[in-house]
């Protein structure tokens, strides 16, 4: 696996130092130069921190740009146990190398992170201890003529951190300080919709998701129309939340107080959660440039979608919004939620801005949380199924991976599945039929859940397509309320992509009609020109892939998995990295692969047949599932396909309460079967996504991994705990553990009966 002459490093993540590099005492320059320069990078290269004063950096992005081509090698210098060394460039492309010599045995390391581009960034490169004290030499190589074919690079310089406890508390306190800025809103908007005679907490809740996604929208077009005043609004709402929750509170008695109470535990579960991603995510470096941190910590490299609400905010922030925005796509091809609630917080994010924008938003993508939370409890679940359903999602690798990496899929399922809390809730749906505020707030969820994500729009005809099987229609003018007030909110939008920024289709015509490209045709005849190129039979077998994809591969899985266990047992390390790989890969892309074990709670609807079993949740259960079965049935037929129907091209709402149903389905069945499953796949979580999350070469060889930063081990822990603490306490609400299957008459099945003959 090793070789002491030859050593890559092909997953180093960069890392900032909250405590100012400095200099070594022995400076270093080059000893040979051949095309290198002073400097050396693109013109448009940024430092991410302040430039240590008097460093040396060198490059080959000379006279000649990209076409300049040469060598250099520094004067030697001592080896200490981990390198530190500014780079930017593209150091890891065909033709370029960067290495460390050992000048005593000619052995090298080669130097090749993800590329950092046009920033400089600090790095973090672990030598073999039997290097310490010897003599070494960087050599630096650019051969290539293409474009990005240049790198360039710093002496070494002397950490200025402690044991990552600068990196620690840095992270702390701007999860601390977003996660503040967001409730307040949220707590000004609860304390006065109790004031005005709200008493149900679970429509107090959905009142809090939705302020959050309030305040950006309305902070997005202020900006937008005026930076100025959308500056000053975002400066004077926490300010203003928080002064008008401090008068609103005194004027609610105990009840009223006690609503706020009761929603305390899940919301503070979202920051807690929030933060745990977070350490876990940063446990190896890699603060100084988050967003390519975040593309390869918990997956294979993913494509910059994580980046493009920050560009985009930080667009509209400096009023130049680029055309195209990022590549070639526009900032109309996707929707302006989470840069919007970006924003608003923008006059409390300071530099690196990134970092902030990391932060806030896995903030953002954590509050599925807090909606799913109401929506188990407006459907009436044991309070210790919704705490193992919200264990399962949360140390699952799919949240994992797409809190971390912040394109704003989950932001969107949170606001759908508030959405289907007031639809599929027997006491809440009432409500919207009868109350004309609250059939406002559901098209209001309806919009943001669109407005963060397109992806919603296939939930939204799952969830209508869902009551027309149960046959709960909605009255006519709630039906006509919703969808007013949701369009309403669209609106400014879709005249935002048409007039601003056109054509701002293309991701429609990308995936209904397979168009890739920029196309000023509207949609419905781009979509007849697609079909109409295809004879049915071609039709019919591009959805038939479509249904393969989204519902089948298990059986690749399994063999994967079961060529893992062969490997491990066998102690071959290198098939195991590389096994656990295809298996995250699997799960990235594969919506039964991400059931895993859960999958068993489907089967076990069958019990629901005898009346024993049918239980609250076993209905509950039911009823997700065909939520989730006709969802993803519209989706298949709706893409253009063949097998385009893999997870992150459809809405996220699927995964999560797909987990939701096969674990209330194994409740219903045996409560120690749930919790047993349910360790079972948070097992599988740790073991591929922490324990077997190793960096490989390119060819999957194991290599070393950057040391871990111990102060944000510390936070992992604390904010694991706080996590458990939080669970518990939402654990003891419910009745005691029964000893073995869950006893179905001992309670009421009230809130949500199934009527499928009418």
């Amino acid at each position: 696996m090793f070789s002491n002459k030859s050593i890559t490093l092909w997953f180093i993540s960069a890392s900032i130092l909250t405590g100012q590099p400095h200099l070594l005492p022995s400076r270093v320059s080059l000893e040979t130069n051949q095309g290198f320069c002073q400097g050396g990078a693109y013109w448009g290269t940024q430092w991410t921190e302040d430039k240590t004063a008097g460093l040396h950096t060198w490059g080959s992005f000379c006279a000649q740009g990209d076409q300049n081509t040469g060598i250099a090698v520094t004067t030697p210098f001592t080896a200490p146990a981990h390198l530190h060394i500014y780079l930017a460039g593209y150091p890891s492309h065909e033709g370029i190398s960067l290495e460390i010599e050992n000048i005593s045995d000619d052995s090298k390391i080669r130097i090749n992170p993800v590329p950092p581009r046009e920033k400089w960034l600090l790095y973090e490169v672990p030598l073999p201890s039997a290097w310490l004290g010897k003599p070494v030499h960087l050599i630096a190589r650019d051969q290539s003529v293409a474009f990005t074919g240049w790198l360039a690079f710093s002496e070494p310089v002397e950490d200025g951190s402690s044991l990552g406890l600068n990196e620690a508390t840095s992270l702390l306190l701007r999860t601390l300080s977003h996660f503040i800025l967001t409730v307040l809103p949220c707590l000004a908007a609860c304390a006065l919709a109790i004031r005005k005679g709200i008493r149900n907490a679970l429509i107090v809740a959905l009142v809090a998701l939705a302020t959050t996604g309030a305040c950006g929208y309305l902070v997005f077009w202020l900006w937008f129309l005026w930076p100025k005043l959308g500056h000053v609004i975002a400066f004077l709402f926490p300010i203003a939340a928080g002064a008008s929750f401090a008068w609103t509170i005194r004027q609610i008695d105990v009840q009223g107080r006690n609503i706020i109470k009761q929603l305390a535990a899940p919301f503070l579960m979202t920051g807690v959660a929030a933060l745990l991603i977070l350490s876990t995510g940063f446990l190896y470096g890699g603060i100084g440039d988050p967003l390519s941190t975040a593309s390869v910590r918990f997956s294979h490299p993913l494509p910059p979608d994580n980046t493009i609400p920050y560009i985009f905010a930080e667009a509209v922030r400096a009023r130049n919004i680029p055309k195209p925005l990022l590549g070639d796509w526009r900032s109309s091809d996707r929707p302006p939620l989470q840069t919007g609630i970006v924003l608003s917080q923008y006059p409390y994010n300071p530099t690196p801005r990134a970092l902030g924008y990391e932060v806030h938003s896995v903030i953002l993508q954590s509050l599925w949380i807090f909606a799913l939370w109401i929506l188990l409890k407006a459907l009436g679940i044991d309070q210790r199924a919704i705490v193992l359903v919200l264990f399962v999602c949360l140390f699952s690798g799919f949240v994992l991976v797409n809190s971390f990496f912040v394109w704003p899929k989950l932001l969107a399922a949170s606001y759908m599945m508030g959405l289907f809390a007031l639809l599929f809730s027997d006491e809440l749906r009432t409500v919207v039929s009868q109350n004309k505020l609250v059939a406002a707030l559901a098209g209001v969820l309806l919009a943001f859940g669109l407005l963060s994500h397109g992806g919603s729009a296939f939930e939204a005809i799952g969830i209508v397509l869902t009551m027309v099987v149960l046959r709960k229609p909605l009255p006519l003018k709630s039906f006509l309320l919703i969808a007013g007030t949701a369009f309403a909110l669209y609106l400014p939008w879709m005249l935002y992509q048409k007039f601003y920024d056109p054509p701002g289709d293309r991701l429609l015509k990308f995936h209904l009609a397979a168009v890739e490209k920029v196309d000023p045709q509207p949609l419905l005849p781009t979509l007849i020109s697609a079909y109409g190129k295809l004879t049915a039979r071609q039709i019919a077998d591009n959805k038939l892939q479509n249904f393969v994809t989204a519902t089948d591969n298990l059986t690749n899985y399994w063999k994967t998995a079961g060529r893992l266990l062969r490997s491990g047992l066998a102690g071959d390390r290198d098939q195991v990295l590389k096994d656990a790989a295809s298996l995250r890969i699997q799960n990235f892309f594969f919506f039964a692969s991400n059931l895993t074990f859960l999958i068993t709670g489907l089967p076990c609807l069958l019990f629901g047949i005898g009346r024993k079993y049918r239980s609250l949740e076993w209905k509950c259960a039911a009823v997700l599932a065909l939520s989730v079965s006709l969802t993803i049935a519209i989706w298949c037929l709706l893409m253009f396909g063949p097998g385009k129907t893999v997870i992150h091209q459809g809405t996220y709402v699927t995964v999560l309460l797909g987990y939701a149903a096969c674990l209330l389905s194994l409740w219903a069945l045996s409560h120690r079967l749930a919790i047993l499953i349910a360790a079972t796949q948070i097992a599988v979580t740790i073991l591929l996504y922490i324990s077997l999350m190793w960096p490989l070469t390119q060819d999957g060889l194991l290599m070393p991994r950057e040391p871990i930063r111990y102060g944000t081990l510390t936070l992992l822990f604390v904010s694991l705990g706080l996590v458990f603490i939080l669970a518990r306490n939402l654990w003891n609400e419910g009745p005691p553990l029964e000893r073995f299957t869950h006893a179905p008459g001992a309670r009421e099945p009230a809130t949500i009966p199934l009527h499928f003959e009418g």
